[in-house]
């Protein structure tokens, strides 16, 4: 945040932080895709989060503890489901992308691609 003469210029700051969770946001689902055949990715475009779909895995256990014993910490949508579980898409995660530095997105990609090649 700028601060000119007192004045703080809050919308800018909002507008470069728009931007580069925006690039952030293209750069690791593009990078996923590539990496993972057959992923699905909804809600790309709202929030700061987006699911993340392995029709293939086994579970989304599996995916969770996987991605886990390769450095990637993530949460399965199940979790966000207090009523009605069974709703619940399988073989899904919520991959949050907000901590990420756009340096990290290679080795983050490749982290998951090496945790659910089992998967593919």
């Amino acid at each position: 945040m700028r601060v000119y003469g007192g004045r703080v210029f809050y919308p800018a700051h909002l507008a470069r932080m728009r931007l580069a969770y925006k690039r952030r946001m293209e750069t690791f689902a593009a990078a996923l895709r590539a990496a993972l055949p057959g992923v699905e990715l909804d809600g790309v475009h709202s929030g700061l989060h987006f699911l993340l779909t392995l029709p293939q895995a086994e579970s989304e256990a599996a995916m969770v503890q996987a991605a886990a014993q390769h450095g990637v910490r993530l949460r399965g949508l199940s979790e966000y489901y207090m009523a009605r579980p069974e709703l619940c898409r399988p073989n899904t995660v919520v991959a949050g992308y907000s901590a990420l530095k756009e340096d990290d997105i290679p080795a983050v990609t490749a982290a998951l691609a090496g945790a659910w090649c089992s998967f593919l």
